[in-house]
């Protein structure tokens, strides 16, 4: 029995953002062809939970990064956008003749992430090439960000997913840039809005599949339509 619970222990800790150390990953000087994939995960996850998809996209032929460091503490939502803002900027280079396209995939708050760091990046030119946000299981709600953020500080407990919309309802959140495109995919307990009003043409689309939260990131038909969504872009 003392065994059992070591090992639930042991993953306990795995699993604690606290305990993680943030280990900056190796800045990329090359690229192929295909977009580089960036996976964010939510607040009390990390790269062992995101990785059955990063292997994914690996056997594709994509290049996959991983900016979950800067979510491993404790501090404002904002100071975690900024982190994520500058491992970007670290890791990809300068010109834009050598920037590839993102995908960004977020899962949980990592959604809500996803799309402000892509809004940031391209709003203040950090970023000249096309970007792709999916984010699966994204917090629903009308509020600022900040809200989950206060949540989570609080309680210190893992935040209920529920992704029907992607960031609050007021305009200033939905960016007109020509080079972003956003998707949101819930899973069926995650939908709390009609879909209709969740669609904007050739900017952001939702889908709604028959799995559980934890699911849009272990499953391989998800994994199969995250895959489409990032295809579109090459066709």
């Amino acid at each position: 029995m003392s065994s059992v619970r070591d090992m639930f222990r042991k993953l306990g800790e795995t699993m604690r953002p606290s305990l993680i150390p943030t280990v900056p990953l190796a800045v990329c000087e090359r690229y192929g062809d295909l977009p580089v994939v960036v996976l964010i995960s939510g607040y009390y996850y990390g790269r062992p939970l995101m990785r059955p998809m990063a292997n994914r996209f690996k056997r594709a032929g994509y290049q996959v990064d991983y900016m979950t460091d800067a979510l491993y503490e404790k501090c404002s939502f904002e100071e975690q956008q900024r982190r994520l803002v500058d491992a970007v900027r670290t890791r990809m280079p300068v010109k834009e003749d050598q920037q590839p396209d993102l995908i960004i995939i977020g899962h949980a708050v990592g959604g809500l992430h996803a799309y402000r760091l892509a809004t940031t990046l391209l709003k203040h030119n950090f970023y000249r090439k096309h970007i792709t946000v999916i984010a699966l299981g994204a917090p629903f709600q009308r509020k600022q960000p900040r809200f989950f953020q206060d949540q989570y500080l609080r309680a210190g407990i893992a935040l209920r997913g529920a992704a029907s919309l992607l960031l609050p309802r007021e305009p200033i959140y939905y960016s007109p840039h020509t080079r972003l495109k956003s998707y949101t995919i819930a899973a069926r307990h995650d939908e709390v809005v009609p879909r209709r009003i969740t669609m904007l043409p050739d900017r952001w689309s939702h889908y709604v599949l028959d799995t559980n939260h934890a699911g849009l990131i272990f499953r391989k038909d998800v994994f199969k339509k995250v895959l489409e969504l990032t295809e579109q872009r090459l066709l």
